[in-house]
């Protein structure tokens, strides 16, 4: 027994020695702020070792083990960003400090297993007063507090020493995501195009790379099957097949800098796929195809330009791409008047209007919201009148002397940390607005190639022709889609989606409207275009010579296909070439082209909606203009606030609203026509005796039920209510607070989903949003009137021209049958 119990024992060793163990793998690297510094926490699934070393102003963790997903960041003051990168067999984390002499304490922490650094500054002396424990949340949230600038030291507190060039880190590190999906190919020559965007005010480095993520078929020859990378026509390497993993296979191919360029950069991959030495058998072979991952990443080494111009705007402060976030602060003078605040509402309504498929939530502020640690990780933009900012913060803009009646001034520069900072000031509102205007308007932007500029109020700026355009055509390019390009022999797919606006009211059956161009070779018997509405086929066309260069295909789409307003239709093509001899590969001349300017034809009406929050913007169609009441002196927090509300409802607009902002003194409560938003606290809207669904105590400060909302939440009292009431001929929505408007991440992403339902909503710091229904009716569904039998015949032709036609061409050869009998019968007489 005993013999057995050790041979047991032994071969558990011997198995557990062999038996590989698991990789440790990062799951999340997260900050806080730790007392007199900050502390970065890099959490783990498991245990692993590290190294860690700290040379100049950054320090090096490298951990055992590989990454999954790498992690950036920024960091707030004593360090600026952190970036965690995988390399073969091992992870480093390198944060990148603002000064040298630092205390770093780095430790691990058990159950659950993570990495702790701790950096403060070694002359650090505790606060004689306790500072208030923040939530989690509000740590990452850019908190707008109380806390008061000197303005003797406004430079120093709001970051302004201008970039010397000598304190800029190395460079950064942004990794941008090619593809939200998959992407499949399947045919011998297979070749995608992926775009990834290089800011004006950034130069490329060395070290940038295209980490890219394949998979592929297990019968593939990779002798003589590769990949090959082309960044802006320019070849960057081809990879054989047997150098690539089979499944999930990371490829890491260097970039040139040199050979980048400002705005959009193109990524084409080429794939050449053969199964066996006979081309003819590759031809329609399943087995040919290759994956590339949606994980697959631009890894983009980075450093700002030191010298910004105002030909550049709006970057560094808005960026167009997705991947990009906006950390920017628009800055007001404190109590601001009604113009400056319609001057940043039109610059982020117009920025919004251009982006509309970016989470975009700029923040408000005004200067005593600014802190130096608000400043220290943040651009800023100061927007307002000349005689409002002190003459220490015009010198920093080299705004040296007095602005001259009739111009106003912009000016920008990159600070020492390598933030952006920029002024735009007049000496009155109207001009400030003028101002906006002009640095929006590209032919007038591209002309200041300075970074300071004084502009000419008189200077006329050109005006948008609106093209006339018939407002129930939706094209390609109002749902975010370019043209669509299928290229090769074999099935190519794509899906198409759009969301009906709930306002609509249809009238008829809608018509999908195809503007195509295809290659002249294509074999028209075995080539065609097909449209699918919801899985279901319903129209196609062949592919031949006559419409090879401006073919059209209409699709009436049956009503009863819509789901709720919502359209998806699958384009389809089937390109194929008559080549006796497949080996002269020519069957890659293949391709069809949808034209951009393709639209969806949807005839309707506009049908009056209910008050409910979850139909704006809808509710403001037909009076395209929103009058805003503000507080006298309204603070950075509502003003926040208001702000990603209206993105929030433009990014859902194909058209720009117009906003006019104005104070709560000049509203009164008989102008029930217009559009308005009250942006004003519940105690003086109780003051003034605003109708509110929810009762008020004055001298508690306190929200109070009513009887439209007889129980509160519990968090009533520190969060934001929203209200909306429909008036004779326009809305209400009052977006009010009790103490404070909330300033959190989750308060201002739930305003930007808008997810919001009922006509009164309260609306937590953590982004919980409790409904009401107060005063809402259930809506009336109307009976279709039974139609007559004619009516449906002339409602059948004019949704359709096929019929139309056959009708005509039947109608003539009746009556030609009727002429020749009646000519025959005179005859005989």
């Amino acid at each position: 027994m005993k013999r057995i119990t050790t041979f047991i024992c032994f071969i558990l060793v011997f198995l557990f020695v062999l038996t590989p163990q698991a990789k440790a793998e990062i799951t999340n690297v997260r900050w806080g702020i730790h007392t007199g510094g900050i502390r970065l926490v890099i959490d783990m699934n498991r245990p692993a070792s590290y190294s860690f070393t700290q040379n100049a102003n950054q320090i090096t963790l490298t951990i055992a083990d590989g990454l999954y997903r790498p992690f950036t960041g920024q960091l707030p003051s004593p360090a600026r960003s952190f970036s965690v990168q995988g390399t073969a067999g091992e992870t480093k984390a390198t944060v990148f400090l603002l000064e040298r002499n630092l205390s770093v304490n780095h430790y691990i922490l058990k159950n659950p297993d993570r990495i702790v650094v701790d950096i403060r500054k070694i002359d650090y002396t505790p606060p004689k007063q306790p500072i208030a424990e923040v939530g989690e949340a509000e740590k990452k949230a850019v908190s707008i507090t109380d806390e008061a600038v000197d303005k003797d030291s406004i430079v120093a507190n709001h970051v302004l020493q201008h970039h010397t060039g000598i304190v800029l880190p190395p460079g950064e590190s942004l990794n941008t995501v090619l593809a939200v999906e998959d992407i499949p190919m399947h045919i011998i020559f297979s070749g995608t195009t992926l775009y990834f965007n290089l800011p004006a005010n950034w130069k490329a480095l060395e070290g940038s790379y295209l980490e890219l993520i394949t998979s592929h078929s297990e019968i593939l020859d990779t002798d003589i099957s590769s990949l090959t990378v082309t960044l802006n026509g320019r070849r960057t390497t081809t990879l054989r097949m047997k150098d690539i993993n089979q499944w999930k296979g990371i490829s890491k191919i260097p970039l040139d800098p040199d050979s980048m360029v400002e705005g959009v950069n193109s990524l084409t991959i080429d794939a050449m796929l053969h199964s066996n030495q006979d081309r003819c058998s590759n031809v329609n072979n399943p087995g040919n195809w290759l994956r590339i991952h949606r994980e697959s990443l631009v890894h983009l080494k980075y450093v700002p330009s030191v010298e910004l111009a105002l030909n550049q705007f709006p970057a560094p402060f808005f960026e167009p791409e997705n991947y990009q976030t906006d950390n920017t602060l628009i800055v007001l003078p404190d109590a601001p008047s009604s113009l400056e605040i319609q001057a940043a509402v039109d610059l982020i309504s117009s920025f919004t209007h251009n982006v509309p498929f970016k989470d975009f939530y700029p923040l408000i502020v005004t200067m005593s919201d600014v802190t130096r640690d608000i400043a220290m990780k943040h651009h800023i933009l100061y927007l307002g009148n000349e005689d409002r900012f002190t003459q220490e913060l015009l010198n920093t803009f080299d705004s040296t002397q007095k602005l001259e009646k009739g111009n106003v001034f912009a000016s920008v520069f990159l600070n020492k940390e390598a933030f952006g900072r920029m002024l735009i000031t007049a000496g009155n509102g109207e001009d400030l607005c003028f101002a906006v205007q002009a640095l929006l308007t590209p032919e007038t932007r591209k002309q200041m190639l300075a970074s300071a500029s004084a502009i000419p109020t008189s200077l006329p700026l050109p005006k948008t022709i609106d093209v006339p355009r018939d407002v129930a055509d939706v094209s390609l390019v109002d749902i975010g889609r370019s043209d669509v390009v299928f290229r090769g022999i074999l099935q190519h797919q794509e899906t198409v989606n759009y969301q009906i606006p709930p306002n609509w009211k249809i009238k008829g059956n809608p018509i999908l409207v195809l503007m195509f161009r295809h290659a002249p070779n294509l074999e028209g018997k075995k080539s065609a275009l097909e449209v699918d509405v919801n899985n279901v086929p319903m129209k196609g066309v062949a592919l031949t010579p006559e419409n090879a260069n401006d073919g059209r295909l209409s699709v009436p789409i049956p009503a009863e296909r819509l789901n709720n307003g919502f359209i998806s239709f699958q384009l389809k093509s089937y390109l194929d070439i008559d080549i006796p001899d497949c080996t002269k590969r020519f069957m890659e001349s293949a391709w069809l082209t949808i034209d951009r300017n393709s639209y969806l034809h949807i005839p309707h009406d506009i049908v009056p909606l209910t008050a409910r929050l979850s139909n704006m913007p809808y509710l403001l169609d037909g009076k395209r203009e929103l009058t805003i009441y503000t507080e006298k002196e309204p603070t950075g927090k509502e003003l926040s606030a208001l702000s990603v509300i209206l993105s929030a409802w433009q990014r859902t607009l194909p058209w720009k609203v117009v906003f006019h902002i104005k104070s709560f003194d000049e509203w009164t409560a008989g102008n029930n026509e217009e559009n308005q938003v009250l942006l004003v606290s519940v105690a003086t809207l109780h003051e003034k005796g605003v109708p509110l669904p929810v009762g008020y105590d004055p001298e508690k400060e306190e929200i109070l039920s009513g009887e439209k909302i007889p129980v509160l939440p519990a968090f009533a009292n520190q969060s934001a209510l929203l209200s909306l009431t429909k008036q004779n001929g326009g809305i209400q929505f009052i977006s009010t607070w009790n103490h404070r408007m909330p300033t959190t991440v989750s308060f201002r992403q739930a305003l930007l989903d808008w997810n919001i339902d009922g006509d009164v909503a309260f609306i937590s710091p953590i982004g919980d949003a409790i409904p009401f229904f107060t005063s809402i009716t259930e809506e009336k569904i109307e009976e279709k009137p039974t139609l007559s039998f004619w009516q449906k015949v002339l409602l059948l032709f004019s949704s359709d021209r096929n019929y139309l036609g056959i009708f005509t061409l039947v109608a003539v050869a009746i009556m030609s049958i009727l002429l020749i009998t009646l000519f025959a019968r005179i005859r005989r007489k």
